[in-house]
């Protein structure tokens, strides 16, 4: 299982308001469909994260298919996209799996964390937890830049 994280600009107030989007390499956004979703049978979920304007999409079951950006929107409103992560899974073919989080410009925090609960992905029967420093990716992503 795979959180991705939507920092709305409003308060969220009924998971089922919002709707969210995914967007794959050359491809136009498509909506996740979580309303026809029953029980422990769903592969994706909609929830109300910690804070008030935070809402969280649980991803079950990642698959390789499952890799592009994700943006969450309130449905009945005009207000616009909001960007929460882009997702990228390895292929199972090479039997490893990698599941990279890539977590927007302009988080108020440094460092964003992502818990993974996939069988797949657990190290010593515990969750794995992949911590990306956004800081530390800028600079290197700028030294790299620099030297072509």
């Amino acid at each position: 299982m795979v959180e991705l994280t939507c920092h709305y600009i409003y308060e969220v107030e009924l998971e089922s308001s919002y709707g969210w989007y995914k967007q794959g390499v050359d491809e136009v956004p498509k909506a996740i469909n979580i309303s026809s979703c029953n029980g422990a049978d769903c592969k994706f979920i909609s929830k109300k994260g910690n804070s008030k304007k935070v809402l969280i999409l649980e991803i079950r079951n990642v698959q390789a298919n499952d890799s592009g950006s994700s943006d969450c929107v309130h449905i009945a409103s005009y207000a616009p996209f909001q960007k929460a992560a882009t997702l990228l899974v390895g292929d199972s073919s090479t039997y490893k799996t990698a599941v990279l989080i890539f977590v927007p410009r302009g988080e108020l925090r440094q460092t964003q964390t992502q818990r993974l609960h996939d069988g797949a992905l657990r190290s010593q029967g515990g969750p794995l937890y992949a911590s990306l420093d956004l800081a530390a990716l800028e600079k290197r992503s700028k030294k790299k830049a620099g030297r072509k």
